[in-house]
């Protein structure tokens, strides 16, 4: 079920469903929550006659299913109507032994703060303790990791009236959450008597909808007599004023974390098609327009410079008859003169890692002395993230006849969503064109360290560059630095075939080559603290980029 659909004018609508603890008849149930505007029911598996204890007789033998009958709905309208949970009187954790054996199945629900945390259960000024917000994240990471990150285990967050801090709930961004779980209680009264969220609430509630997430409504109703319907249009009311989405998200849509091979420039023929798709960035041509443009202008006897009317007349009326496709590897093409100017758009989501060096040291031959190059430097850069989603989705690409962990070692283009960033980018490569002759060899290292502030779980790195055009003009898809809509490029994720445990303050290193050869181009990596982890892709042996 999705937590969003499109309305008119972009609008979204939130997915609302009703949360009920007792539920002795389906049929009516649903048809009651489905008069107030709700999109499903969540109910209790268990039917409430099974509460009492049945491991023992004579309730062990007694005959009937534990569970509903599928015969009371349709195959659909289990499936889209209905939410299943286990009943709160299961407690698989009890110290008590008939009533933990009596709970032999769990449910994910977990609340944003533990109860203890909470400001109304503190005595007088005492301030909540230190690393409170991270009991909860460490009670669902704890089971996750037993349940073998199993990607059909998802999230239900309870939300209270006391809300964590800003860089748990970011740390949450990084999980499965499919559900906020969202108490009456916590909605305050307007002026008119209606509920509303506080400003908090409705940043948190706004944040979590970019996951699509459902939104499940718990309690009864507590404003005045007001009937549930108002929580409803008043969630509705927040989707449908949310900020629209930027042209970066418009052309994302339906790849987030969608796992996509890099391009192989030299081995692989591109469809007419992909190029079409690229030219319909409005950010990126009108960049390298206006790089060539100002390079034009510095290269042209000085008492042209001040004629743009002219150069612009050169551009639309001379030039255009005096292009010629020369369909030739630029590598060993042989011109007839020496060029002012080459112009390229060979970078990938990595900077290099669609072998730009490579090609542009082998064209560099065909530049006058002094010519220039457009880009004229790029930079990679990485940063430490957490993304259980990913990991999943990297652990589901597993091919039958590749070592069982070869899709560990190869990168992946995507466009990040459901993920934490855990620290700042750092860069890594830098290549700059033309570059003097003595340099040619393009195998690069580093070794980058992080601090991460909170408790964390590593799954990767992700990858993102910035290249230099032309003087002061630029192009970046680091985060901090993003070109104002521009899409032509997603980042860059390079996994870790283990998840990693990071404490607060604890400092991530890792180790980054870039190795080539005559004949192919690969990346290796390997976590080296706070714990080191394997090697990754040694000798190319799962990924190379062939030359």
């Amino acid at each position: 079920m999705a937590a969003a659909a499109a309305g008119a004018g972009g609008a979204a609508r939130v997915s609302a469903g009703r949360d009920l603890s007792c539920v002795p008849e389906v049929a009516g149930a649903l048809s009651a929550v489905a008069r107030q505007g709700f999109d499903f029911l969540c109910l209790p598996l268990f039917h409430p006659r099974h509460r009492r204890e049945f491991r023992e007789e004579p309730a062990r033998s007694r005959p009937g299913p534990q569970t509903r009958s599928d015969l009371l709905l349709s195959g659909r309208d289990w499936n889209t109507l209905i939410v299943g949970k286990l009943s709160p009187w299961i407690r698989p954790d009890s110290p008590l032994e008939h009533v933990r054996r009596n709970s032999e199945a769990v449910w994910v629900r977990v609340p944003l703060l533990a109860p203890e945390d909470e400001r109304e259960e503190l005595v007088g000024n005492e301030e909540p303790a230190r690393g409170g917000d991270e009991t909860t994240w460490g009670w669902w990471h704890d089971f996750r990791t037993l349940c073998d990150y199993n990607k059909r285990v998802g999230v239900a967050l309870e939300v209270g009236a006391d809300l964590p801090s800003s860089a748990a709930i970011d740390r949450w961004l990084g999980e499965p959450v499919k559900a906020a779980l969202l108490p009456t209680a916590v909605f305050l009264t307007n002026k008119k008597g209606f509920p509303v969220l506080s400003r908090a609430h409705q940043r948190l509630l706004c944040r979590l909808l970019k996951l699509e997430v459902q939104v499940v409504l718990t309690g009864a109703p507590r404003h005045g007599g007001k009937p549930l319907g108002s929580y409803l249009q008043y969630l509705e009311h927040l989707g449908q004023h949310r900020p629209p989405p930027s042209a970066y998200e418009l052309f994302a849509r339906g790849y987030e974390d969608y796992l996509q091979s890099p391009l192989q420039p030299l081995m692989d023929n591109l469809e007419s098609q992909t190029y079409e798709v690229f030219e319909k960035d409005p950010i990126k041509y009108s960049q390298y327009q206006q790089a060539i443009y100002r390079c034009l202008l510095d290269r042209v006897p000085e008492e042209e410079k001040e004629s743009n009317v002219q150069l612009q007349s050169w551009q639309y009326e001379e030039w255009g008859a005096q292009v010629t496709v020369v369909a030739e590897d630029m590598r060993g093409w042989s011109p007839p003169e020496g060029a002012d100017l080459i112009v390229s758009e060979l970078l990938g989501s990595f900077g290099d890692n669609e072998l730009s060096p490579e090609c542009l040291q082998g064209a560099q031959r065909c530049l006058k002395e002094g010519g220039v190059s457009i880009p004229r430097s790029y930079t990679s850069f990485l940063a430490p993230i957490s993304s259980s989603k990913l990991y999943t989705e990297v652990r589901g690409c597993r091919e039958r006849d590749r070592d069982p962990e070869a899709q560990f070692e190869m990168p992946y283009v995507v466009r990040l969503h459901n993920y934490h960033q855990l620290a700042a980018p750092q860069p890594c490569f830098t290549f700059h064109h033309p570059t003097p002759e003595a340099a040619n060899d393009n195998s690069r290292y580093c070794l980058l360290a992080f601090r991460v502030e909170g408790n964390a779980v590593l799954h990767g790195f992700a990858g993102y560059f910035e290249t230099a055009l032309y003087g002061d003009i630029t192009l970046s898809i680091r985060p901090e630095t993003h070109s104002p809509g521009m899409f032509s490029w997603f980042p860059i994720f390079f996994p870790i075939k283990q998840p990693l445990p990071i404490k607060a303050g604890e400092e991530v290193t890792v180790a980054f080559w870039r190795c080539s050869t005559p004949k192919k181009v690969w990346y290796e990596w390997a976590v080296t603290g706070p714990a080191p982890s394997a090697l990754h892709n040694p000798g190319g042996r799962s990924y190379t980029i062939g030359l």
